[in-house]
């Protein structure tokens, strides 16, 4: 069986949830209290009948890590760019940090924009109930498409670390970009262009 090893950086600022993503994939565990971490986490799992090694690295958003977070994402494949779902600041710090960051440093990575805590999003009596109520502090699905369209990233996804709604979507979607990326790369470069 082939093998192909995935790096994926998981950005953001703090308090959105980053850590919590991938302990809840990881371990299957949630902890209310937040956990500064920064770690990397690596599993492997079939997908298209090949190994797939896929690492999760996990960044700190604290401006204290500023000129650390770079460190961390040479060779990244792909990068959770994370925002809360309901901290507006953390929407913004992604068009003002985050992705400036990933353009000047990793050009040629693929982005996931990844909206979480969607649990603190789910007040009303149905998804689209509540994605109709207008709040201050909630975002709604189309913000999210928007900034997924303004970041060149290739899908949004939210999700719950709480609930675990929505993170293996995230993890899945990961690999499937880079089989995507990897399929077009072969099938552009075999053909032979005469000059």
């Amino acid at each position: 069986m082939d093998r192909i090893q995935v790096k994926c950086v998981v950005m953001g600022d703090i308090k959105v949830g980053k850590t919590s993503l991938i302990m809840t994939y990881a371990y299957n565990i949630f902890q209310e209290e937040d956990i500064p971490l920064v770690f990397d986490f690596k599993t492997t799992v079939t997908a298209n009948d090949k190994a797939v090694d896929l690492v999760l690295w996990d960044t700190c958003g604290s401006e204290d890590y500023n000129k650390l977070r770079p460190l961390s994402l040479p060779d990244t494949d792909v990068f959770f760019v994370c925002f809360s779902l309901n901290d507006p600041d953390s929407f913004d710090f992604i068009e003002q940090k985050c992705y400036p960051d990933i353009k000047l440093l990793c050009p040629n990575a693929l982005t996931l924009l990844v909206g979480t805590k969607k649990d603190l999003i789910n007040i009303g009596q149905n998804e689209q109930e509540t994605r109709e109520k207008d709040t201050s502090n909630l975002y709604a699905y189309k913000q999210g498409i928007n900034l997924a369209e303004r970041i060149q990233a290739v899908k949004y996804i939210e999700c719950s670390a709480k609930t675990g709604e929505g993170i293996q979507s995230v993890l899945e979607e990961a690999i499937k970009c880079v089989f995507d990326k990897t399929k077009r790369f072969k099938k552009n470069n075999s053909k032979c262009n005469l000059l």
